[in-house]
């Protein structure tokens, strides 16, 4: 049970950094979108005190909100979804799906049971022999969604490469709007 509770904690922490680094690249890409949209919206804004105030407001909202979205998605949620086990080895069930029922039986039979009718602690015991020893041709790292952490750094290079098109095209544009 010790290696199946071992490579469960490594796929949990290779998770947990995954999403925590989705969430900031996607925060990141959305903090360089307000980069851009702030300074455009300055210039038509103008002179008007109270609308560069309710801009500046809003704006100060919206990091706000950016920021709590990058703690939530990239930290409370995956903390909370994959809290236990038997919800980590639910999740390399999806991934890799030879191993999925004996993982989460192993998991769920190796926990300790005081039920009447409980089944034999020696077949038990053989299911978690038999399926620690498939985990070993289990990679933690190949289990993780690539294209979710592709995805978002496409997302953040847009961002970036939008805010560095407008600043090289109307650069008085930009520098007027932040003032």
């Amino acid at each position: 049970d010790t290696s199946i509770s071992g490579f469960l904690g490594r796929v949990r922490a290779l998770l947990l950094r995954h999403q925590a680094r989705r969430a900031a690249m996607y925060g990141f890409a959305s903090f360089a979108g307000l980069a851009v949209l702030v300074p455009l919206l300055g210039t038509l804004v103008g002179d008007n005190r109270t609308s560069a105030q309710a801009l500046i407001g809003t704006t100060a909202l919206a990091v706000i909100v950016i920021g709590a979205a990058i703690v939530l998605m990239g930290v409370v949620v995956p903390r909370r979804r994959w809290t236990s086990d038997s919800d980590v080895a639910r999740w390399v069930g999806e991934r890799h799906k030879p191993i999925a029922s004996d993982l989460l039986s192993s998991v769920e039979l190796g926990a300790p049971a005081s039920t009447r009718g409980a089944p034999s602690p020696a077949l038990v015991d053989a299911l978690i022999v038999a399926t620690s020893e498939r985990l070993e041709d289990v990679e933690p790292a190949r289990l993780l969604p690539v294209e979710e952490i592709k995805h978002a750094k496409r997302w953040a290079m847009v961002a970036v490469a939008l805010n560095v098109a407008i600043i090289l095209i109307a650069p008085r544009l930009v520098w007027g709007g932040w003032r």
